[in-house]
């Protein structure tokens, strides 16, 4: 459980607040950078849950962290 949202007293954006207590299931986290090569790797093994787009990166280049994915 952690605390979610500005204080009223800060700059705050209006979608900000009210604070209120957020609860997050248990997941997990890399401790390394994914590579758009390795997801291109990943991406092409076959479908377990979901499709992966192979290349859905701004910025293009194999060893440049993956970026514009969804948390799914």
């Amino acid at each position: 459980v952690f605390c979610l949202g500005t204080p009223d007293e800060e700059d705050s954006e209006g979608n900000e607040s009210p604070r209120m207590n957020a609860r997050v299931a248990s997941f997990y986290m890399g401790k390394y950078e994914v590579t758009q090569a390795q997801w291109k790797f990943v991406a092409g093994l076959p479908k377990v849950k979901i499709d992966l787009p192979e290349n859905p990166s701004s910025f293009k280049d194999p060893q440049l962290p993956v970026d514009s994915v969804t948390w799914e």
